[in-house]
């Protein structure tokens, strides 16, 4: 019975479907031996990716499957295709784990985590376009491509798939071609393996397309992919268990693949409204002899290639798909430096290459300066938009040639070498807005090689002149310790230090700064802020209590630091506690006990907040059940300690891995007006603790976003560690 009848799931607070291809341990077994085999040959296997690279440019397949060298950024057309596959596999494999078809918020959501995760970085610059505008483009071809997988799922795909067997499993083996052995085994990655309706195996995969494939050219271009599939499984599916235990159901499946399709999947939509997706079948049965003769011919001069030392690999210089800069700077590399430019290529594959003929090695190229030969590679009479093309620039140069490009002239004054980032002051030339910066913050980011950067807000201060600066992560973070001449008199808490050296600290003795809020997912350091307050708390005699639900603080309680886990418990406490101000207020005045001061840090509350009881219940005398409506929640003696506490000496710390809005309300924020933002997951919960974007790009282990009254904007600090 075809797939027509699933649960629609929308996966909301369930774990994702996301997968990651590996071979099994059999097949890892079996690699280790046919490796051993093919040890003479430069590649460990072949794929259908790897053949057409040497079919169409032999020298761009020695860069990246010989000499181990990968361009660093993609194609948007890459990008949008790498995204729109893995979210089709999360949706397949949700269909095969849990029989589900994933809604189109799940969809799309999932679509949009997978697209976030792209970095600045990795977009290959296009003249005249900011990263920006590609990253939206991007997120339009993939918006358009997901609405029309989901509209035409049901008429193009449920209904030929009887079971799906694998979903983007690694499958690696030796096979024949024309009855001949290929000496190299085959690796592949089939996008999903199934049952077809009629009971038979069968194989489908995705493209993403601007324009669809010829009709003269399908059969070339996709039957190199079906022979090797349908081969490669014949190879590897009996020694697979899944495969094994499917047989029993479905005997035919042992004939080996009998259907094999593709899908085309078109972003730009067509004028005569017709469907989107095209389905493309390929006869295995019929067109199998004449589609393995093709792949035959350019497996084995692949073969003859990679199994000679002496074989001279030619530039296509005709090839759109790869960047002439990058093909031409191997070329001269490989000569200039031999292996040692390039660190990822393997011993066995130095050994073989070098054994090359001396006439080869000692090229015509050796006879030509060095000078002239690196003049030609960087010529200085045009901008570069390749990140590679400028490898050899500083981080200064590299954000001033890229902002040249779009004619936003820049000087980079200063750099200032902090702890989690390095700060670039800039003075911007005449006649520019200093605001029109932010416009090329991703650009910025591509040209430094990182996935984002943070343009600060305001104006920078620094040797008496004023500058737009730019934070830049650092790659291996520089760790702040904490001591003793940073802990400053009074009821001064550190926190932390900028980049320029300022003490960033907290002073509960301050009638403007009452209580504090920290926020920060998993590994952001929160939890070492936290030990820094308990800590300094306690130098200064403050009564410290902890609120750990997580049980994250034990280590600290001693006779004089008060521990609670239970939340019933805290339930309690905090009820008492505003008891205890009440009592305050009657011994002491309104002016309550400022002088003797208690910190009640509370990790965790947002968690507790929204599991913690709404109402009292009880029995009465008569067996009754009676509602105490003068209960007050965790939540409301919490904001009542908030709003009055200061003045007996009892201050508030809320920590939590993020705040929602309905608990940071307007109320809460106006008496929470010291807040210290770690790493969070998302700008939406940047903004709910500080009103700004900013902390979704920090670096971690202690670098924040801190706010208090008195302060312009949040600034950026790195945290104490003890």
């Amino acid at each position: 019975m075809p797939l027509t009848d699933v649960r629609i799931i929308h996966l909301h607070g369930r774990a994702s479907c996301d997968k990651v291809a590996s071979v099994t341990h059999k097949q890892q077994k079996k690699m280790t031996i046919e490796n051993e085999i093919a040890k003479e040959y430069l590649i460990e296997h072949w794929s259908n990716s790897g053949v057409a690279t040497f079919i169409r440019n032999p020298k761009a397949f020695e860069k990246k499957y010989i000499f181990g060298s990968r361009d660093t950024d993609r194609s948007l057309s890459s990008i949008i295709g790498s995204v729109y596959h893995s979210t089709l596999m999360s949706f397949f494999y949700c269909l095969k784990d849990f029989g589900e078809v994933m809604a189109l918020d799940a969809l799309m959501d999932t679509a949009h985590r997978k697209l976030d995760a792209i970095g600045a970085d990795q977009y290959r610059p296009q003249k005249n376009k900011t990263i920006e505008q590609l990253q939206l483009s991007a997120l339009k071809s993939v918006n358009a491509l997901v609405m029309n997988f989901l509209q035409e799922w049901s008429t193009s795909y449920a209904p030929i798939i009887k079971k799906i067997l694998f979903v983007e499993e690694a499958f690696y083996g030796k096979i024949e071609l024309n009855g001949i052995e290929v000496p190299i085994p085959v690796k592949f990655v089939p996008d999903v393996v199934f049952v077809h309706i009629d009971g038979t195996l069968a194989v489908l995969d995705h493209k993403a397309k601007k324009m669809y494939t010829k009709e003269d050219d399908v059969k070339i271009k996709y039957g190199n992919q079906a022979i090797t599939y349908s081969k490669g499984l014949k190879v590897a599916l009996p020694d697979n268990d899944e495969y094994l235990e499917a047989l029993k159901k479905y005997p035919l499946i042992a004939r080996g693949v009998k259907h094999f399709y593709f899908y085309e999947n078109k972003f730009s939509a067509n004028k005569d409204g017709s469907r989107q997706i095209r389905q493309i079948p390929i006869d295995i049965e019929a067109e199998g002899p004449l589609l393995e003769q093709i792949l035959f011919e350019g497996v084995f001069s692949m073969i003859d290639a990679v199994g000679d030392p002496d074989h001279i690999y030619l530039m296509n210089p005709n090839d759109n798909f790869e960047k002439g800069g990058e093909m031409m700077d191997f070329w001269i590399k490989t000569h200039l430096e031999g292996f040692d430019g390039f660190p990822n290529i393997s011993e066995k594959n130095k050994a073989i290459l070098s054994r090359r003929k001396s006439q080869i090695r000692r090229s015509a190229l050796t006879n030509i300066p060095k000078s002239v030969i690196k003049a030609f590679t960087k010529p200085k009479d045009f901008i570069s938009y390749n990140n590679k093309d400028m490898a050899d620039l500083t981080i200064p140069e590299r954000i001033e040639a890229r902002l040249q490009s779009f004619n936003y002239r820049v000087q980079v004054a200063h750099v200032i070498e902090g702890y989690s980032c390095d700060t670039y002051l800039l003075r911007i030339a005449p006649g520019l807005k200093t605001t029109g910066l932010a416009n090329y913050r991703l650009d910025i980011a591509n040209a430094a090689g990182v996935r984002d950067v943070r343009i600060i807000d305001g104006m920078v201060e620094y040797e008496g002149e004023v500058f737009p600066g730019i934070e830049i992560n650092r790659k291996e973070p520089k760790m702040l310790k904490l001591a003793q001449p940073d802990i400053p008199d009074g009821f001064k808490i550190p926190l932390g230090k900028t980049n320029f050296g300022e003490l960033a600290f907290w002073d509960p003795g301050n009638p403007s700064h009452p209580h504090m809020m920290i926020s920060g997912c998993a590994g952001s350091g929160k939890s070492v802020a936290i030990q820094t307050i308990i800590y300094a708390a306690t130098q200064k005699g403050i009564k410290v209590t902890i609120l750990d639900p997580k049980r994250e603080f034990l280590e600290f309680k001693t006779s004089k630091i008060k521990v609670m886990n239970d939340l019933a418990d805290i339930e309690v406490f905090m009820s008492n506690k505003v008891i205890e101000m009440d009592q305050i207020f009657r011994e002491h005045g309104a002016k309550g006990n400022s002088e003797n001061k208690q910190l009640i840090i509370f990790d965790e509350a947002a968690d507790c907040f929204t599991r913690m009881q709404k109402v009292s219940r009880y029995i009465d005398s008569e067996g009754n059940e009676r509602i105490d409506r003068e209960f007050k929640t965790l939540e409301d003696n919490t904001l009542i300690l908030a709003q009055k506490a200061r003045s007996a000496g009892i201050h508030l710390v809320l920590a939590a891995q993020r705040f929602s809005t309905k608990i940071l309300t307007g109320d809460a924020k106006a008496n929470f007006p010291v807040r210290l933002c770690l790493t969070v997951a998302q700008a939406v919960d940047s903004r709910v603790m500080l009103d700004v974007d900013g902390a979704e790009k920090l670096n971690g282990k202690g670098d924040a976003l801190f706010y208090a009254p008195g302060y312009p904007a949040p600034a950026r600090i790195q945290c104490f560690t003890i």
